[in-house]
């Protein structure tokens, strides 16, 4: 019997903000430290291109960032390319997805119910929502999305738009919204009652596509409870003389968004199509790329640091082995095959994907590098293209700089160019032959 497959895609979550890592953090993450419990990790899952649109497009088709038809967030999902949606509805799932898409990131065309491009993309059913910010700024044009239209019905869309304008990127204050309209709580009551309307005679994917816990960093007043007097670690690298970001306030209200993520994580997986009988379900937990959260002087992503370009991948459901934890590198663009894997359909042989499902029951591990890169020409330090192996991640900038670390320097402080010419030579011409060979 082929599986239900329920995504869980939160937006610029970082991969060592999850439990049981290195990193040791105060984070009550229950129900996503219970899927890793009960499957496979991935500990070292990278993002194609840490940037929204390009990481989402590149999952969407199953293509390396180059050939992934969206170079930047200016840029809409190419109509002509297909995605991984169309082919699970072509091989008879049920299709359905809820929250920020990003797919057409360059228009405000969701529409107010957020319907607009979910069948050209292959949707069976949907709302398709605007991201936080693009909310605030459609919203001003008079073009507001779904979000924002649930907002305005309730009376507090204006509430909204002049916290977001007040509070910038690091403001932590806590926002006016109550709980039952916050911006994920919003996602998952939709992705609830996708699942309630999902037909019971095929299978059906579902992708939940939170809005965080990208910034800003705004929480609800009880979300504010929940870690205003825990201590967390300081950003790596980043030069505590200098005034700017109050990174405690912000790494706590992060924290918070996840805590709440995790909790209609729990709501979603005790759904009565989730945890019936009728059919198996699948469950996977990433993210589309990290957030550097202070790490070298940085917020935000687009850059090749851990930070931005980690993210946290686990798969849990029958035939997925329990408890096992996979240390060689893997990509969100992975994804793409593993699923029609999972789903028993046909993997085309043009996608740059690799299926991972002969890893997640045997001793089987992925084979190969993997590669992520960007390329703004508004923003030199945007333009970069890196590799990673089970030792070494090698950067490449466009001005020629090189930088080449240990996959086991999280912080990224030693760069080893120097000292392992021949290890980083070796991995920029496998770059150049990955990222640039012609189809």
């Amino acid at each position: 019997m082929r599986p239900n497959i329920l995504l869980l895609l939160p937006d610029q979550w970082r991969g060592d903000w999850m439990p049981d890592t290195t990193a040791d953090l105060p984070l009550r993450l229950p129900t996503l430290a219970k899927l890793a419990a009960q499957g496979t990790v991935f500990e070292h899952a990278f993002s194609p291109s840490p940037l929204c649109a390009p990481a989402r497009a590149c999952f969407a088709s199953g293509m390396q960032y180059p050939r992934c038809g969206v170079a930047s967030n200016q840029e809409n999902y190419p109509p002509e390319l297909p995605t991984v949606y169309q082919h699970l509805r072509n091989g008879g799932y049920q299709v359905m997805g809820c929250g920020k898409f990003d797919l057409h990131k360059a228009s405000y065309s969701w529409g107010p119910e957020g319907k607009n491009s979910l069948d050209s993309w292959g949707f069976s059913d949907g709302i398709d929502n605007e991201g936080k910010i693009d909310g605030i700024l459609a919203y001003r044009a008079g073009t507001p999305g779904p979000y924002l239209t649930f907002l305005e019905d309730k009376g507090l869309a204006w509430t909204h738009v002049e916290d977001y304008e007040a509070r910038g990127i690091y403001g932590t204050t806590p926002t006016a919204v109550p709980d039952e309209l916050y911006g994920d709580n919003y996602v998952a009551a939709n992705a609830a009652a996708l699942l309630d309307s999902a037909p019971i005679d095929r299978p059906w994917f579902l992708q939940v596509n939170f809005t965080g816990p990208h910034f800003p960093f705004d929480i609800t007043h009880s979300m504010n409870e929940w870690y205003k007097d825990t201590p967390f670690p300081l950003p790596y690298l980043c030069d505590e003389r200098k005034t700017g970001p109050d990174h405690l306030a912000i790494r706590r209200n992060y924290a918070a968004m996840m805590q709440n993520i995790d909790r209609r994580i729990a709501d979603l997986l005790k759904h009565p199509r989730v945890a019936g009988n009728d059919r198996p379900t699948i469950i996977i937990f990433s993210s589309d790329h990290g957030e550097m959260l202070g790490d070298h002087g940085y917020y935000g992503k687009c850059k090749p640091f851990n930070g931005s370009l980690h993210i946290p991948m686990i798969m849990q459901g029958p035939g997925i082995e329990v408890g096992k934890r996979i240390a060689t590198p893997v990509s969100l663009l992975d994804l793409t095959a593993t699923i029609l894997g999972l789903a028993q359909t046909e993997i085309p042989e043009a996608m740059e994907s690799r299926n991972l499902v002969p890893c997640l029951s045997g001793a089987i591990v992925p084979a190969g590098e993997v590669t992520a890169s960007l390329a703004i020409e508004s923003e030199p330090y945007h333009c970069w293209e890196a590799i990673i192996d089970s030792f070494y991640k090698y950067i490449l900038w466009e001005d020629g700089h090189e930088a080449l670390f240990a996959l086991d320097d999280y912080a990224e402080a030693h760069n080893l160019i120097g000292a392992h010419r021949e290890e980083a030579d070796g991995l920029r011409t496998k770059l150049q032959e990955t990222l640039h060979e012609t189809l």
